[in-house]
């Protein structure tokens, strides 16, 4: 008998075959906006495939991904913080975005993570962490910040938009910043 991942044991299950990617980061335009750039272009590699961003709930994200007609879920995730109460509420809303993006990664039966940053990314990558899905991160800062060095410890794939010089080993290779 042959070992399979959960994934393509869902795939198995339900009988579906397609690329279902999500996309995960936000909370600037610095992440969407690369984002629908890689997505525009699976669109065009892969017409039947879906793509779902995960965002936060910040007007930018929304705003940005409804103008170019994305699939998307906003997650109530938020940026760590030194203040106890603010702490406080970053686990809770890491624990509830980690949990909402696992929901929807089974019954999307979603094959692939993109990560592309940031803390929205985090609770995202987690998920698809603890269900055996190939994450790829794009970093796209010349120094990764704490998510991002985090994420790439739990990445199948890690692609840098620009040299790491100040961590010269962080990412497979450098692929230039995507534009749409």
């Amino acid at each position: 008998m042959t070992a399979v991942s959960s994934r393509e044991s869902r795939q198995r299950a339900t009988g579906k075959g397609s690329l279902v990617v999500v996309f995960a980061g936000g909370g600037s335009g610095g992440h969407i906006s690369p984002g629908l750039a890689i997505a525009e272009r699976l669109a065009i590699l892969d017409p039947n495939s879906r793509r779902i961003f995960l965002c936060s709930q910040r007007t930018i994200d929304s705003t940005m991904l409804t103008h170019a007609g994305a699939e998307y879920v906003a997650l109530p995730a938020t940026p760590p913080s030194a203040s106890p109460v603010k702490a406080l509420s970053f686990w809770r809303n890491f624990r509830e975005s980690k949990s909402l993006a696992y929901e929807l990664m089974l019954t999307a039966n979603v094959s692939h993570v993109v990560a592309l940053g940031g803390f929205v990314a985090a609770p995202v990558v987690a998920a698809a962490y603890s269900l055996d899905l190939p994450v790829t991160l794009v970093n796209l800062d010349a120094r990764p910040g704490k998510a991002n060095r985090w994420i790439a410890k739990r990445s199948t794939q890690v692609l840098s938009a620009v040299a790491t010089p100040d961590f010269p080993n962080f990412s497979h290779s450098v692929i230039g910043m995507p534009v749409r």
